[in-house]
């Protein structure tokens, strides 16, 4: 399967990059960030437990992207650190490739938005159980909106609401961060 996955993401990745046309030369540019994140199941790692203790958890993100015209293809990564404070600890991974556009683009601010596909894993330990794990690999499908305030020409700081849903419905994610943004 991950295998499958890495060669669709590759494939995918080459066609998008073959149908963009050069006018000028490639933007690149390296994100970072961190956040909160939350599955959309209720029932996610909180099975069991009084559902008014579920809590947003911890998560890091980062992408690097390359302009082309107008399209923005970027490889992105998120990874939620998980819920120390339970018993049953879920975190997750995961690994993209998407494709953009800004729709907004002032001299201070610019909105990005991003779709693509890519491996996601999540990870579920049982310290109940003698930490027993439970790992699930799918296909995941990002979405993701880039909110960036520049405060040079090459230095923003912006917002970075994601959403992932994947084949396996009970570890779809959706995460808001804070990132920065350094353009080349």
């Amino acid at each position: 399967m991950r295998r499958l996955t890495t060669l669709v993401i590759i494939v995918l990745f080459q066609s998008l990059l073959s149908i963009a046309q050069e006018d000028k030369a490639p933007v690149f540019s390296v994100s970072v960030g961190g956040g909160f994140y939350s599955y959309f199941s209720s029932d996610t790692h909180y099975s069991g437990e009084d559902h008014s203790k579920k809590q947003s958890v911890f998560n890091i993100n980062g992408d690097i992207a390359l302009w082309l015209d107008r399209y923005i293809f970027s490889f992105y990564f998120s990874s939620g650190l998980g819920d120390v404070a339970t018993d049953n600890k879920v975190n997750y991974s995961e690994y993209n490739i998407t494709v953009g556009m800004e729709f907004i683009s002032k001299d201070w601010f610019a909105l990005e938005g991003h779709f693509g596909m890519g491996y996601f894993q999540t990870k579920q330990e049982y310290y109940y159980l003698d930490g027993e794990i439970d790992q699930q690999n799918t296909l995941g499908f990002p979405f993701r909106i880039k909110a960036n305030a520049y405060l040079s020409k090459h230095f923003a700081i912006g917002i970075n609401p994601n959403v992932n849903i994947n084949f396996d419905a009970d570890y779809s994610i959706v995460a808001i961060n804070l990132i920065t943004q350094y353009r080349f």
